[in-house]
C-alpha cells in the first residue's frame, strides 16, 4: 500500500498473489471490494457519531455537511447495489457480454459482490470488526497527539481521521503520500487547529506508519530470496 498508487494499491497485489495460488479471480476481487466498502462505511459511521455527540466542541457546518453527504451517498449506493433488482433489459444486455473480455470479467466481479446480500450476518460481523480496527487506527493519532503535547481533542480526531482515510484512497500519489498529510491539515484547520501542530501530527504519523510496514517488507525480501 505504501509503494503503489493510492493508499489501497496493495489490494491488487493481494488479489494477484492469491490468484497465483489457484483461487478464483472474481470472488477474490469481490471480497476485496466489499472489504474496502465496509471499511469506509465503518469510518464514516464513526465520524458521524462524533458529529452527533461532539461534547463541548462545536463541529463546523462544513464538516457536518461533508460527513453527512459522504456517508449518505456511500450507504445508499451500497444498499441499492446489493438489494435493488436489476431491470430486465440490463440483465439481457449483460447476458450477451463475452465472459472472457474485460467488461465480462468486471460483470462477473459485480455478480460476486451482489452474492453477499445473502450473508447479512457475515456483513454485520465484518462491519463490527471494521469498527474495532478503524477505532484502533484513530487511537494511534490520539496517542501521537498526546505524545506531542498537542491540544487536539479526541472527538475532533474521530471526525477528521476518517475523512483523511477516505481522501487517501484517491489515486493521486504513491501510498497516498501528501494527500493524507494535506487532508489532515485541511480538516483540522476547519476546527481552528493551526498548520504547525497539524503538520507535526501528520509527519509523526507518517513516520509511525512507515515503521509499521517494515515487517511486511522484511518478509517479502526473505521470501523472494528463498529463505522462508
Amino acid at each position: 500500500n505504501q509503494f503503489l498508487p493510492t493508499g489501497i494499491g496493495g489490494d491488487a497485489v493481494r488479489v494477484y498473489k492469491l490468484y497465483q495460488q489457484g483461487y478464483a479471480g472474481a470472488p477474490l476481487a469481490a471480497s476485496t471490494m466489499v472489504d474496502r466498502l465496509i471499511g469506509l462505511l465503518a469510518l464514516l459511521m464513526l465520524a458521524s457519531l462524533a458529529v452527533i455527540f461532539p461534547g463541548a466542541h462545536a463541529v463546523p457546518a462544513t464538516v457536518v455537511t461533508l460527513v453527512s453527504i459522504t456517508l449518505a451517498v456511500l450507504t445508499i449506493g451500497i444498499l441499492l447495489f446489493l438489494f435493488m433488482p436489476f431491470p430486465r433489459w440490463a440483465v439481457a444486455v449483460t447476458a450477451r457480454v463475452n465472459a472472457h473480455t474485460i467488461p465480462g470479467r468486471f460483470l462477473k466481479v459485480l455478480r460476486s459482490c451482489r452474492a453477499y446480500k445473502g450473508s447479512s450476518w457475515l456483513l454485520l460481523g465484518s462491519l463490527l470488526l471494521s469498527f474495532i480496527l478503524q477505532s484502533l487506527m484513530i487511537l494511534v493519532y490520539i496517542v501521537l497527539t498526546r505524545a506531542l503535547g498537542l491540544d487536539i481533542p479526541s472527538t475532533i480526531l474521530f471526525i477528521a481521521v476518517p475523512l483523511v482515510f477516505v481522501a487517501t484512497t484517491l489515486p493521486f500519489t504513491i501510498g497516498g503520500l501528501g494527500v493524507r498529510e494535506g487532508a489532515l491539515v485541511a480538516v483540522l484547520g476547519l476546527f481552528g487547529v493551526g498548520m504547525v501542530p497539524s503538520g507535526q501530527l501528520a509527519s509523526v504519523y507518517l513516520i509511525a506508519l512507515w515503521l509499521s510496514v517494515i515487517p511486511g517488507g522484511w518478509s517479502l525480501v526473505f521470501r523472494r530470496s528463498g529463505i522462508i
